[in-house]
């Protein structure tokens, strides 16, 4: 209790990592380029609200701040961001998620955008013999009538399950909604 820690990242892990040290009674500040906590998967309204309700537990929300650095600083750290924002910390959590290797699709002239796109079937390009699975593929979820790319591990592995069957034949289509624990 009482521990400044810095959280850089507001995705999945960062803000797991926040909340559970938030109801330690660390002293949290998070960190991350985006305009909110989870932005890159909710909608701009749900991830403002989500800023709103870390704030109200006390935990620091600094969004749209680029973490260049990460120094000593006596006994502890100092997390530099792009503006030159220096916060000082006891520790520092980083949950950065990826950036999908797509490198081999683009050469093959399949579709990418921020991940192999695949229909509900996890075929790519809508070929028949191609298939992307996991954390690399954007799919479609009809219950938001958009595509996305998920990096947890219930879509995970269900999305393999699913597009696995499929590889072998099962035609089954994708329409699991994915969970998260937060």
């Amino acid at each position: 209790p009482g521990a400044k820690i810095a959280v850089v990242g507001g995705g999945f892990i960062g803000s797991e990592i926040a909340a559970a040290l938030a109801t330690a009674r660390c002293r949290v500040t998070m960190l991350f380029p985006e305009d909110g906590i989870g932005a890159r998967l909710f909608p701009s309204a749900l991830s403002a609200f989500v800023n709103d309700v870390y704030r109200e537990r006390g935990v620091e929300v600094r969004p749209n701040e680029l973490v260049t650095a990460i120094e000593t600083s006596g006994d502890g750290f100092r997390v530099v961001s792009e503006d030159g924002v220096a916060i000082e910390a006891d520790a520092v959590v980083t949950g950065l998620g990826i950036t999908p290797a797509t490198e081999l699709a683009e050469a093959l002239g399949l579709p990418v955008d921020d991940g192999i796109v695949v229909d509900a079937y996890g075929r790519v390009g809508g070929r028949d013999d191609v298939f992307a699975a996991g954390d690399v593929a954007r799919f479609p979820v009809a219950a938001l009538g958009r595509t996305m790319r998920v990096e947890h591990e219930d879509h995970a592995n269900t999305h393999g399950r699913v597009v696995g069957a499929n590889m072998a034949g099962a035609g089954i289509a994708y329409d699991h909604l994915p969970f998260f624990y937060s």
